[in-house]
């Protein structure tokens, strides 16, 4: 069981908070129910907006790089503690079910490629922030104190996936492979695997795994 040591534990340092969760999480124990309503209290009170950014990002990056980090998600939003990170985070049982998807594509690319893994922070913040808006995406990104080339290429990432989707969703049936390539050629490795988990389409995912399978081990002959 986990419990604080004492009353004002969250008071003198709030991100104790997601801590005990990601403690919970990981170690497989369970909140004690006077820490519980301390955490509920500390939410109500606000405490947690006092936060600094990166102390935000350094709680989130450690959430991301859990094994099932949907289950921490899932935990800071039945208590309301997305909020604090951004105030349109959210997760719902969609961005749970997109979570398990990009874990199974996580574990067959890290199978595949082993020794060259993604980065799997990189990799869900896509997910985190799936159906954000741009401005939404930037703000998420200043509030949790990413640095600059980290929130450039979040942001940018996040524009690509949206644009390659797009362009797969209308016109992939018309898409010669050399399109096909140009438009995956210039995303990330982290963006390519992203759409893989987030399309229903079982054609587009067999044409990113055929990519992601032989790009780096077909070279052309030819100039």
């Amino acid at each position: 069981t986990i419990r604080v040591l004492h009353s004002f534990s969250f008071v003198e340092d709030p991100t104790r908070v997601f801590k005990a969760i990601w403690f919970e999480h990981r170690f497989g124990f369970h909140i004690g129910k006077h820490t519980l309503s301390l955490i509920k209290n500390a939410v109500r009170m606000n405490f947690l907006s006092k936060i600094q950014g990166k102390r935000i990002w350094t709680e989130l990056t450690l959430i991301l790089e859990e094994e099932e980090p949907e289950k921490v998600l899932k935990r800071l939003q039945d208590l309301d503690l997305l909020k604090f990170i951004h105030s349109r985070l959210t997760f719902d049982k969609e961005k749970e079910r997109l979570f398990v998807q990009m874990r199974t594509v996580s574990k067959w690319y890290d199978l595949l490629y082993r020794g060259r893994q993604s980065n799997k922070v990189e990799f869900y913040l896509l997910g985190l922030t799936d159906g954000l808006k741009d401005d939404d995406v930037l703000g998420f990104c200043e509030t949790a104190g990413m640095t600059e080339p980290l929130r450039k290429h979040v942001l940018d990432d996040s524009r690509a996936v949206k644009e390659t989707m797009l362009k797969f969703l209308f016109q992939l049936q018309t898409m010669k492979k050399s399109a096909i390539y140009k438009q995956l050629e210039p995303l990330s490795q982290e963006a390519r695997l992203f759409i893989m988990a987030k399309t229903r389409s079982e054609e587009i995912k067999k044409i990113i795994s055929n990519y992601i399978t032989y790009a780096d081990s077909l070279k052309p002959v030819l100039t």
